[in-house]
């Protein structure tokens, strides 16, 4: 019966993390909140919050991932070459 209890309490605890997560709360905040549980040996509660960082982190990258296949997000790779000719312009320009 006691597990049935710690599975219903890391449900909770990744609902209110999920809706904190939602209300702006960040990742890094909710990490902080982890480690707090942690050393007060809350280790269903844990797995909740943890559970929610996993999922988040999941779907940050999957809409980061839908982007990049849609152009949404443009990355611009310099080559060696790029990175002489701005050695050269700031070389220049202390000149």
């Amino acid at each position: 019966m006691k597990h049935c209890k710690g599975k219903a309490t890391k449900e909770e605890y990744y609902n209110l993390a999920m809706y904190d997560l939602e209300d702006g709360m960040s990742i890094n905040d909710l990490r902080e909140l982890l480690k707090e549980y942690s050393s007060q040996e809350l280790y269903w509660e844990c797995a909740g919050i943890q559970k929610a960082i996993e999922y988040m982190g999941f779907m940050l990258l999957t809409v980061m991932s839908d982007k990049l296949n849609t152009r949404e997000i443009n990355l611009n790779y310099n080559t060696k070459e790029d990175e002489n000719e701005i050695k050269q312009d700031v070389t220049n320009e202390r000149d």
